[in-house]
């Protein structure tokens, strides 16, 4: 999934807003993935013909 994350409130001290951010989400990634890298860049999709 690809979205912006989701916001939380822990606390009325402690609050995560949501971010403006897109991000992906992998469900059970620790067995979908490996021998990942980070990067940091720009999705562009393309729409099908």
């Amino acid at each position: 999934m690809v979205g912006n994350g989701q916001s939380a409130k822990c606390s009325d001290y402690l609050e995560y807003p949501v971010s403006g951010a897109q991000q992906v989400f992998i469900e059970s990634a620790s067995g979908a993935v490996s021998d990942c890298s980070a990067f940091d860049s720009m999705m562009s999709w393309q729409p099908e013909q």
